[in-house]
C-alpha cells in the first residue's frame, strides 16, 4: 500500500510538471506587428539607366532619367516621419556620385560610409521598415511580409533590392544579406 501511495504521488508530480511545461509552451499572443494599412509604396526605378533606385516620394520620379518600374514597386512601408511604429527602424538612404549608386541600410547611420572602396553620402531615412522582431510578429500573425534582400553587382557597381531571393542571382548580382522587412 505504500508502494502504491507512494507511487500515485511521483505520478500526479509528474504529470503536474507536465502540465507546467505545456502550459509554458503555449504560444505568446501576437502583438508588434504593426498596421499595414498605414504603410505606402516603396517604388522601384531605375536612374541613369543602371543605378536601381528606391523611394516613397512619387515626385523623384518626374526627373527624365530616373524612370518607375511601375510593374516591380519594392512592396509597403512606413513614411519615413512614422517614427511611433513598434518593431520598426529607419530605411536610410545612401549615394555615391563616384559610380551613381543608391545604397540603402538599416544598421548605418553615419554621415558618410565606405562600401565596397566606394563612398557614400547619408540622404536621410526613406522610410521605415519592420525589423527582425517585427518581421516575426507578423509573420505570426498571418501577415504578407518579405525579406527586403541586398545584391550587389561589382561589375556593374550598382546596390540591387528585392523581395525576390532569385531576381539579384539571375541578373548576376551576389546576394548581401536583408536590408530590413516589408510588407508584400
Amino acid at each position: 500500500m505504500k508502494v502504491t501511495l507512494f507511487a500515485t504521488v511521483i505520478l500526479a508530480t509528474i504529470l503536474a510538471s507536465a502540465a507546467n511545461v505545456k502550459e509554458a509552451r503555449e504560444p505568446m499572443p501576437v502583438r508588434g506587428c504593426p498596421d499595414k494599412k498605414q504603410t505606402i509604396i516603396l517604388a522601384r526605378g531605375i536612374s541613369g539607366g543602371r543605378d536601381h533606385f528606391y523611394a516613397t516620394d512619387f515626385s523623384e520620379f518626374s526627373d527624365p532619367v530616373v524612370v518607375r518600374d511601375t510593374s516591380r514597386d519594392a512592396g509597403r512601408v512606413f513614411p519615413s516621419d512614422a517614427t511611433d511604429f513598434i518593431n520598426t527602424t529607419p530605411l536610410n538612404r545612401y549615394y555615391s556620385s563616384e559610380v551613381d549608386d543608391h545604397y540603402y541600410s538599416t544598421t548605418r547611420t553615419d554621415a558618410t560610409i565606405s562600401i565596397h572602396g566606394t563612398t557614400y553620402d547619408l540622404e536621410g531615412p526613406e522610410a521605415y521598415v519592420l525589423t527582425d522582431l517585427g518581421y516575426q510578429s507578423c509573420i505570426k500573425a498571418g501577415v504578407n511580409v518579405k525579406p527586403f534582400i541586398r545584391f550587389y553587382s561589382s561589375a556593374k557597381k550598382d546596390h540591387l533590392y528585392s523581395t525576390d531571393r532569385n531576381e539579384g542571382r539571375l541578373a548576376g548580382y551576389e546576394w548581401e544579406g536583408v536590408s530590413g522587412y516589408i510588407f508584400a
